[in-house]
């Protein structure tokens, strides 16, 4: 019976403390903080990475491409990136349904560099939702006429506006801002730089799954063990 216990609680701690180094890299206050009220995943299997932001945010326009990268080298099934886009006014809506129509098509990574041009460099009016259409349909960079088709749609007005109603439960009032694993708010002002960035978000992913880990999982794990012990007796 000992020797049954001693192999049980041997399994759950391998099991517990494998593959987290990289989140004693990081430290609470610092780097990140825990929010009060966690972001609520869409994806409950899997590692959220979120980036709250605003297509008006010059900050953001700054920031998007070391994230896009970041993105784009992380190979990891179990990790998931999200965007919400802010709603601060009524007008931002059209900017909320903008982002909708271009994540749903899963053209962020090209797309969103000639947003940001638009408003910024050439002043386009994608506040307006005539405007943004015209624009859309000019766009050879991208598929802008695609876009355009799922901007126009009402699934997409109905998911802007479930956004927005996010965006103001959650009070997401500044940008830009990541989340990671629903609660861990990174630090921005503590990045000085990109290797900052992919230390912490490294260690917060670790850090997501090692509290992510299943109890009843560890238990199995155990009792695989245990039941592999006694068949060897």
């Amino acid at each position: 019976m000992k020797y049954r216990n001693f192999l049980l609680l041997a399994s759950t701690a391998l099991a517990i403390n494998l593959s987290f180094a990289n989140s004693n890299n990081i430290r609470e206050g610092k780097d990140y903080t825990v929010l009060n009220q966690p972001i609520q995943s869409v994806h409950p299997d899997k590692i959220e990475l979120v980036k709250i932001f605003s297509y008006a945010c010059g900050h953001c326009k700054e920031f998007d491409p070391m994230l896009k990268k970041y993105e784009s080298n992380l190979n990891d099934p179990d990790v998931v990136f999200r965007n919400i886009h802010v709603f601060w006014a009524p007008e931002f809506l059209n900017l909320i349904r903008l982002n909708v129509a271009v994540d749903e098509n899963q053209m962020s990574q090209v797309a969103n560099p000639y947003i940001f041009n638009a408003i910024f460099n050439d002043k386009v009016n994608l506040f307006d939702e005539k405007t943004t259409v015209e624009w859309l349909n000019k766009q050879t960079n991208f598929d802008g006429k695609k876009i355009a088709q799922s901007y126009q749609t009402q699934n997409n007005k109905n998911k802007a506006k479930d956004i927005s109603i996010l965006s103001t439960k959650y009070k997401l009032e500044s940008t830009p801002n990541i989340i990671v694993g629903e609660k861990y708010k990174v630090n921005l002002s503590a990045l000085k730089s990109e290797a900052d960035l992919i230390r912490i978000l490294d260690g917060l992913i670790d850090l997501s799954k090692k509290n992510k880990q299943p109890i009843n999982a560890v238990i199995n794990t155990g009792g695989i063990f245990v039941q592999q012990a006694n068949q060897s007796k």
